[in-house]
């Protein structure tokens, strides 16, 4: 069994999970895609969000200024939760074509930076 992997293994599995993701999600219902998941207080939306967020934030570009309203938030317990969630709470309004749509974009540009 490989217990090793070089760089460039890494990063395209990395890529190709991300691109998994937005395969997966591309066809979802609007019930599917608001659907809630594992992750407290997040619906499939957000978790496609968080993803096209940080990888955003991996390629330099410059993080959106919102102020959430905390006291609705209960799931967000930690200064990296509150990290996280300001990059969701930013994307709260996209469309899934407009979600899955940058998260492609940002595939692409991880792909040349990487």
């Amino acid at each position: 069994m490989k217990t090793a992997f070089t760089k460039a293994e890494l990063i395209g599995a990395s890529l190709e999970g991300l691109t998994q993701v937005a395969d997966l999600v591309s066809p979802l219902s609007d019930d599917q895609w608001h659907a809630d998941t594992p992750c407290p207080g997040w619906q499939v939306a957000d978790v496609v969000a968080h993803l096209a967020d940080f990888e955003s934030f991996l390629s330099g570009n410059p993080r959106a200024v919102v102020e959430p309203n905390w006291a609705n938030l209960p799931h967000v317990l930690s200064e990296t939760g509150k990290f996280i969630e300001i990059g969701v709470q930013a994307r709260r309004d996209y469309t899934k074509t407009e979600l899955v749509a940058e998260l492609r974009e940002l595939i692409e540009v991880r792909r040349t930076i990487l």
